[in-house]
C-alpha cells in the first residue's frame, strides 16, 4: 500500500501524528496541501492510496480483488497501527472525508485514536436527501454503480469527476451498502465486527452547506453511528465573507479553506493537550 509521511521541519522524533482518510476513488495526492499545513503545526501526517487505488494500483483494476470492508479493515487499520508503532508516538487523530469518515468504524484501532475529524460525511441512504437528490442517489447506488460496473469490469473513475478507477468488489459492495438503510452497518451482511460505538474519542464534524452529497438529515445519520463520542458540529457558511462554493471537494482546497484548516488544527491541538 502506497503512503506518504510529511513530518514538522524541527524533527521526526516522537510527537502526535495524523491521519488522513481519504475519500471514494481520491488519490492520496489530493490532501498533500492539508498534510503540509498540518506538519506546519508540528504534527506528523500521513496520506495513503487504498488497494487498488492511486500508487497503490498494482493491476488494471477490473483485476484487483479488494473490498470496501477490506479499505477499512486492513487498510486503515495497517495504517492506525503504523502509526502507533512508532516509538513515541503519543496521540493519533484521523481526519476523513466523505468514504474516510465511515471506514474508521470497522477498523479495531479506532477505539484507541484521540480525536476524530468527519468533513463532507453522512450516511448514503437515499432515504435522508430531499427532493431531486433522493431520487438522484437512489439511481446512483441501485443502477448507475451496478450497471457500469459490470459493463466495464470496474466503476470508471470518470463518473466521479476526476476520481480513480474504481475495483469492482468495492463498487458493488459500496452500492449494496448505499441501497440499505443502515449501509454498511447492515445486519446480514458483512462487514463484521462495527466499532463505530466502542469510539470515545472526541469528534469534530464539519458540515459543508452547499454540499448536495451531505445533507444534515443524513449527516445525522453518521454521527448516530458514533455513538459515544462527545460530538461537535461546525458549519462551514459565511467564512470571511467567502460566497464560493465548497461542495464535496472544496475544503481540501487551502486557497478556499485555510480558515477552517486553521481551525481544525486548533482543535487538535485542544485535544492533544488532554490528559
Amino acid at each position: 500500500m502506497a503512503a506518504s509521511c510529511i513530518y514538522p521541519v524541527a524533527s521526526t522524533d516522537g510527537g502526535d501524528w495524523v491521519v488522513i482518510a481519504a475519500a471514494m476513488a481520491v488519490s492520496r495526492r489530493f490532501y498533500h496541501s492539508l498534510a503540509g499545513f498540518l506538519a506546519g503545526h508540528g504534527y506528523k501526517v500521513i496520506i495513503f492510496d487504498y488497494w487498488g487505488i492511486g500508487d497503490s494500483a498494482a493491476t488494471h483494476p477490473r483485476d484487483c480483488d479488494t473490498s470496501l470492508s477490506e479499505w477499512g479493515q486492513l487498510d486503515i487499520e495497517a495504517v492506525l497501527q503504523w502509526t502507533r508503532g512508532q516509538g513515541e508516538a503519543r496521540k493519533v487523530f484521523l481526519i476523513g472525508h466523505s468514504l474516510g469518515a465511515q471506514l474508521p468504524g470497522i477498523a479495531p484501532s479506532v477505539v484507541d485514536i484521540d480525536g476524530l475529524v468527519l468533513v463532507a460525511a453522512s450516511s448514503w441512504d437515499w432515504r435522508y436527501w430531499p427532493d431531486i437528490d433522493r431520487f438522484r442517489t437512489f439511481f446512483v447506488f441501485y443502477l448507475a454503480i451496478p450497471l457500469l460496473t459490470r459493463l466495464f469490469g470496474y466503476f470508471p473513475g470518470r463518473f466521479l469527476g476526476d476520481g480513480q478507477n474504481v475495483p469492482p468488489r468495492v463498487a458493488l459492495e459500496w452500492a449494496r451498502w448505499g441501497r440499505h438503510p443502515n449501509c454498511l452497518r447492515r445486519p446480514d451482511q458483512e462487514p463484521k465486527p462495527l466499532f463505530f460505538g466502542q469510539s470515545i474519542a472526541p469528534l469534530l464534524c464539519w458540515h459543508i452547506e452547499d454540499d448536495p452529497l451531505t445533507p444534515m438529515s443524513a449527516v445525522s445519520v453518521l454521527l448516530g453511528w458514533y455513538r459515544s463520542a462527545n460530538i461537535e458540529i461546525r458549519s462551514t457558511a459565511g467564512a470571511d465573507g467567502d460566497t464560493l462554493p465548497i461542495g464535496h471537494w472544496g475544503w481540501f482546497r487551502e486557497h478556499k479553506c485555510r480558515l477552517f484548516w486553521a481551525e481544525t488544527a486548533d482543535w487538535i491541538d485542544a485535544q492533544a493537550r488532554k490528559t
